[in-house]
């Protein structure tokens, strides 16, 4: 007998139970057909809501309109999307309409506007919210770099030797010992020359220069009735600023032109301030002062005191400079254009002591600390007694009676919005990263001074590693330089290996200065072993949202692919086995865009039944075309379908109502690079 559906010789004993198959299969081919056609043209029906299209182009455009969707379509379309969570809206596209020419510009929500100084000859500027940069760097003509950027040092190698040495605070016994090992383990394919810690100290003398050094000086004051004497080190600001702005990777960062910038907010625009370019004080205000043709170059300097020693009875007296027309996340990081230690003061005699409490004198030390440990807990409202007893004591300890209990931290608040408005937000002047910059400092002490004279050795050290620091960014240039040379003549990248000074690092570590690549969302990594669904399904069996794992993926996969414009294998449904494999992942990499500074951060999602010994399954939130939704991560895997491999993450929907109970009655698939956008 011929089946008339699938075109094939059917014997009569199986006629039957064929051609019920058959007439199965033709219904759900049809109904799948039919919500792939709806989908297609109520995607050339849809045009882009007003409140969207503004912020793309300032115009207005109709609402959406499914009234060409057949109702069986949508139907059908519902009760899927209903069971397995299925979002057709994030394959829809829009195009925009066209612009009326003659129309007056408009604005749209969000839009930032960009104003500079009138010196500068640039013209304000109206930039769309998603398509705002804070900060682009400009790009420069790129120029040769020097082919021997270790020198003084012979070659690369004795350079990277050295700066080891450098680097983990080898004394001179081990670092004879490294140059030993490396005269014994040396194939002779680089020069060689280092003998001793001698010779080491030598080449950082020699290039020393590259990098403005510390000068001491004497000065003069006068103490306990007679003149004292003392040293203090420090570095020229003019000259260390002109290191840093003839750094060609460092230069395009800089910001010399004061900026206003402001958001439309849907009637006006409304001024912020983050860098302090962007403030009053490195502003508008200064030009006044400037020549015409001058731009301003600002400095933010930073002193503080730090314990050198455990017990505090070595101190040190540092001041750090920061170049304020760099952006913040180069200005407040470690490396290049960071802080700077530009000065050494000396600590006057009675403020090197170390408090005991191992003498008869116990008492009266602790009552010291009493005054600063007491000051905002019995104070005059609280407790006029206690207030007036503190105030007493502190009058008794210092002989002053005109104390202003106004203290630094407290005062601070009372001003802030005044400072954020003049320097910027808090993170121009915040302590923490000069503070960070204490611990090298102790454990130089403790490491590699002799406990005494040790400024001059201390800052021996800092200098030495920013001369390394400088040098190996500038062998990154010649390793960068030297392959794209390979690259773009198409030539062997192998080195000449008669020219010691030819060698290039295999893997060079590429500095980047700016943002994140935003090319990729999501990413997933800790891949497993390959295992198949029923090996899952197994080892879930307790678990609903398993359940006929691989059936639920295929009905999903069906669905979603042709919606998406991906075609089928061979044209044909897809039907996964049980005993087919995916590759179950246990780290979601997510790339996200700050709502704070507009820039790209990354989180790390956790899909992990051990981690750390425990389970650790994250949260996440999942962004729709009409909402965002709350889910909890089940599993991440990569399933193989044709000739392509495909990520999904399975979740479980949530509600605050299903929070602790019932969380996994409602399970869905999605591509995370479409979904995934956040953590807690």
């Amino acid at each position: 007998m011929f089946c008339d559906l699938c075109g094939q010789d059917i014997k009569p004993r199986g006629w039957t139970t064929h051609q019920k198959a058959c007439e199965t299969n033709a219904d759900k081919k049809h109904r799948d057909q039919a919500i792939v056609d709806a989908i297609r043209q109520e995607k050339l029906m849809i045009s882009i809501p007003a409140l969207n299209k503004s912020v793309l182009d300032g115009q207005r455009t109709a609402q959406p309109s499914r009234a060409h969707t057949p109702i069986e379509a949508r139907d059908y379309q519902h009760d899927i999307a209903h069971d397995f969570d299925v979002d057709f809206s994030l394959t829809d596209h829009f195009e925009p309409e066209p612009m009326d020419a003659s129309a007056p510009p408009t604005y749209s929500l969000d839009d930032i506007k960009v104003e500079h100084h009138p010196n500068s000859g640039i013209k304000a500027q109206i930039h769309p919210f998603n398509n705002f940069h804070c900060h682009p760097a400009t790009s420069l003509a790129y120029t040769t770099p020097n082919n021997h950027p270790w020198r003084p040092f012979q070659s690369r190698l004795e350079f990277e030797v050295a700066e080891l040495a450098l680097e983990v605070g080898l004394n001179n016994e081990q670092t004879d010992h490294l140059i030993n090992i490396c005269h014994q383990c040396s194939l002779r394919k680089d020069s060689f020359m280092l003998k001793n810690h001698k010779d080491i100290h030598s080449k950082w003398e020699a290039a020393s220069h590259q990098i403005t050094k510390f000068t001491k000086d004497v000065i003069s004051v006068p103490y306990n009735g007679k003149m004292q004497e003392f040293d203090v080190y420090y570095r020229d600001l003019w000259d260390l600023a002109t290191d840093l702005l003839r750094d060609p990777n460092l230069f395009p960062h800089f910001q010399f032109d004061a900026q206003h910038l402001s958001k439309f907010d849907g009637q006006t625009f409304v001024r912020f301030v983050d860098e302090p370019f962007t403030a009053e004080d490195f502003g508008m205000c200064k030009y006044s002062q400037l020549p015409q043709d001058a731009k301003p170059l600002a400095f933010i300097l930073y002193a503080d005191k730090t314990r050198l020693s455990l017990f505090g009875t070595a101190k040190g007296y540092l001041v750090v400079m920061h170049l304020a027309n760099l952006p913040t996340d180069i200005r407040n990081r470690q490396g290049v254009g960071s802080g700077y230690i530009v000065g050494w003061l000396p600590i006057h005699p009675n403020q090197v002591m170390s408090i005991t409490f191992a003498d008869s004198s116990i008492h009266e030390d602790i009552s010291k600390m009493i005054i600063y440990a007491t000051h905002n807990i019995l104070t005059e409202e609280a407790s006029p007694l206690g207030y007036l007893l503190v105030r007493c004591q502190y009058i008794m300890a210092t002989e002053e009676d005109d104390k202003n209990w106004n203290f630094p931290k407290l005062h601070m608040i009372t001003h802030l919005f005044d400072d954020i408005e003049a320097k910027g937000v808090t993170r121009n002047y915040n302590t923490k990263p000069n503070e960070q910059m204490h611990r090298p400092l102790k454990d130089w002490y403790q490491h590699w001074t002799n406990f005494k004279n040790i400024a001059e050795q201390i800052l021996h050290i800092d200098h030495w590693l920013l001369v390394a620091d400088d040098i190996h960014h500038r062998i990154f240039d010649l390793d960068e330089y030297v392959i794209s040379q390979c690259q773009a003549n198409d030539i062997d990248e192998d080195a000449n290996e008669d020219d010691p000074d030819s060698e290039v690092l295999t893997n060079p570590i590429r500095h980047v200065f700016g943002p994140l690549d935003g090319s990729m969302h999501v990413k997933f990594g800790s891949r497993e072993a390959p295992q198949t669904f029923g090996l899952i399904e197994n080892s879930h069996k307790d678990d609903i949202a398993f359940s006929n794992f691989h059936v639920k993926l295929n009905s999903f996969l069906n669905v979603f692919l042709p919606a998406s414009n991906i075609p089928l294998p061979d044209g044909k449904r897809i039907h996964l086995l049980s005993t087919h494999t995916i590759t179950t992942c246990r780290l979601l990499h997510v790339n996200y865009e700050s709502m704070v500074d507009w820039r790209q951060y990354t989180n790390y999602l956790q899909c992990n039944p051990k981690f750390f010994n425990a389970p650790h399954f994250d949260c996440v939130f999942i962004q729709t075309n009409q909402k965002v939704i709350l889910g909890h991560l089940l599993l991440l895997f990569e399933c193989p379908v044709g000739d392509n491999v495909y990520n999904f993450e399975k979740t479980s929907t949530l509600t605050f109502l299903e929070f602790e109970q019932n969380c996994r009655h409602r399970q869905s698939f999605s591509p995370p690079g479409l979904s995934s956008t956040g953590h807690f």
